[in-house]
């Protein structure tokens, strides 16, 4: 220092201390707040970059679970289109527009599925498929035509209980159409208590005769076994008569521009109808004409009864009975048991009355008709041996021969009832009583208002 004018001393003083312990706390909180400061930053970039990645990605997930969503009913809708209708569990959803979807959805199914009832679902299916227009013409296509009717339905109304016959006649129905459709048939329409079906339309069928005739004897069997239940319930019986034949058909959409109806119509339409009447007369249950036969013949096993001229046609028509299929009916999946025919022959043995069974070497000696198909399963020897008996004896007849024909008639199964052979029989008849001729071997049926002993069958011949 110096020292003034004055007296006072001029000093400078000069403090000296460490950076560290004067800037040390200032730059620790600088630090510090810095640090913070980053630390705020990346925070916030971070829950920003996770908002903006969840932001991507939610509205991909949820594009995806709704697209499975949608997948799931565009996999039902293909399903549908092919008439596969599942009992399918409602998915319930939050989604407004989805849930619509989903209500709408099940309504067209349950439309679809009420739709099938009532138009054949082979049909249903190529329109839903695209593969038939509504304006489709007509066609001409060979075509095997079904006709199964309830025997004395007018009788089984009159004297049947309201319920009661419901019941049965829902059974009947049931198993009528099932048979038909799982032997690839079409059913057409119902017509009062007659039910008719073809094959080969609209889907082709390769084997549309012998389908047919299967679809009718296992129609036929089946139907004893509801007999059981029905008597257990005190229901009336039913059992029917089919008429089948084959050939050349119009076959296609038909009606007007605000309905119309897929259906056949034509010749071979009306001889199936009326075939179905001629059970009646020769105390058969399925006659089949002459082509139908023939597109089975390898099939199954015929009898031969007649040639028949119905009514409304000029043209004779030779008609046959289905007995059984040419390879045995046990290796044919009719729906019927065999412990079935074994409680027949056991009840026949136990009730000690006169035997209808002879240890299978003869046929049923019953005027109940529909127990020669049980027989035939087990034994069908015996029913074909007596066809080939009366074949021979109509065409002994035909063929001016009435002693052979005679010998036949007489020497056909004891206890056997059968219309045909009575027919037959009431045919030479005439021949001795009231001079008739040669026969031609037709017989004429009227207009189907048949009496008791089925008289309204009369054969065509000329007096001596």
């Amino acid at each position: 220092g110096r020292v003034s004018r004055g007296g006072s001393l001029n000093c400078t003083v000069v403090l000296l201390k460490d950076r560290e312990s004067v800037m040390g706390p200032t730059e620790a909180k600088v630090r510090e707040v810095r640090d913070s400061v980053w630390a705020r930053r990346m925070f916030t970039f971070v829950t920003l970059g996770v908002g903006a990645l969840l932001a991507s990605l939610l509205p991909l997930l949820f594009g995806l679970w709704v697209g499975r969503r949608l997948m799931k009913l565009a996999d039902n809708m293909d399903e549908i289109a092919m008439l596969q209708f599942n009992n399918r569990k409602r998915q319930s959803t939050m989604i407004k527009e989805l849930h619509h979807f989903q209500s709408s959805f099940g309504k067209m199914e349950r439309g679809l599925k009420a739709f099938q009832q009532f138009v054949p679902q082979a049909i249903v299916k190529t329109i839903v498929g695209g593969t038939m227009q509504i304006r489709e013409p007509m066609r001409n296509q060979m075509l095997t035509i079904m006709f199964c009717d309830i025997e004395g339905f007018s009788s089984i109304c009159e004297y049947a209980d309201t319920e009661a016959l419901t019941n049965v006649c829902s059974e009947y129905f049931e198993m009528v159409c099932n048979h038909i459709v799982r032997r690839n048939g079409t059913i057409d329409k119902f017509i009062g208590d007659t039910v008719m079906a073809m094959w080969n339309a609209p889907n082709r069928c390769d084997h549309q005769e012998r389908d047919a005739i299967h679809a009718a004897l296992a129609m036929q069997t089946t139907i004893f076994r509801l007999h059981d239940t029905w008597k257990s319930h005190g229901d009336p019986k039913i059992t029917f008569r089919v008429g089948i034949n084959t050939g050349p058909c119009l076959v296609g959409n038909f009606g007007c521009s605000y309905r119309v109806n897929y259906t056949c119509f034509g010749d071979p339409v009306n001889v199936a109808s009326r075939l179905q009447l001629l059970n009646k007369h020769f105390g058969t249950y399925i006659c089949v004409s002459e082509r139908t036969a023939a597109g089975a013949l390898n099939d199954f096993y015929f009898r031969r009864l007649a040639k028949v001229k119905v009514p409304g046609r000029d043209e004779v028509e030779e008609v046959s009975e289905v007995l059984c299929p040419a390879q045995g009916a046990q290796e044919v999946d009719y729906e019927v048991s065999d412990e079935l025919i074994l409680s027949l022959i056991d009840m026949d043995e136990k009730t000690g009355n006169e035997k209808r069974f002879d240890t299978g070497k003869m046929m049923l000696a019953s005027n109940d008709h529909e127990f020669v198909y049980h027989w035939a399963k087990a034994d069908p020897a015996a029913v074909i041996a007596n066809a080939r008996a009366y074949e021979q004896a109509y065409d002994a007849l035909v063929a001016g021969d009435h002693q052979t024909a005679a010998q036949m008639i007489n020497k056909r199964r004891h206890g056997v009832q059968d219309a045909a052979w009575d027919l037959l029989q009431r045919q030479l008849e005439r021949h001795t009583t009231e001079g008739f001729g040669k026969w031609d071997g037709v017989f004429n049926l009227n207009d189907g208002k048949s009496q008791q002993d089925g008289a309204t069958v009369t054969p065509r011949g000329t007096r001596d």
